[in-house]
């Protein structure tokens, strides 16, 4: 008799042990569908020196050239990403842009995809 009470114990906790491994699964699955995914940032596109001292409409371009990289300064949050990729964006320091691409929070980066300026 103590086998058959055993049995449908071991079910269920091998039943639980499926549902967590599934429902992990859909949560890895979600995080790295979230971390990839583009978006939309409005800011100035500076050098990381001039945004750091409040210059955002800095387009100085040879201070690139002195190790400082290229950022743009959201207009949110007054956050300052480093482009990764920034490509032609180089050729619009100090304007207003509009940048869609993956931004890492970590790293304090965005991924640039594509961009357009603004008024």
């Amino acid at each position: 008799m103590a086998a058959q009470i055993v049995a449908p114990k071991e079910n269920i906790v091998k039943k639980l042990a499926f549902l967590l491994a599934v429902v992990s699964l859909f949560a890895v699955l979600a995080m790295a569908a979230d971390a990839g995914m583009a978006t939309t940032v409005q800011g100035y596109v500076t050098d990381s020196a001039c945004a750091a001292h409040g210059n955002k409409m800095c387009s100085e371009k040879s201070h690139v050239m002195n190790d400082n990289p290229m950022v743009l300064v959201s207009d949110a949050d007054a956050s300052i990403l480093t482009l990764k990729s920034p490509g032609k964006l180089g050729n619009h320091m100090g304007k207003h842009v509009e940048v869609k691409g993956v931004v890492n929070p970590a790293e304090k980066t965005i991924e640039v995809k594509n961009f357009k300026i603004l008024k």
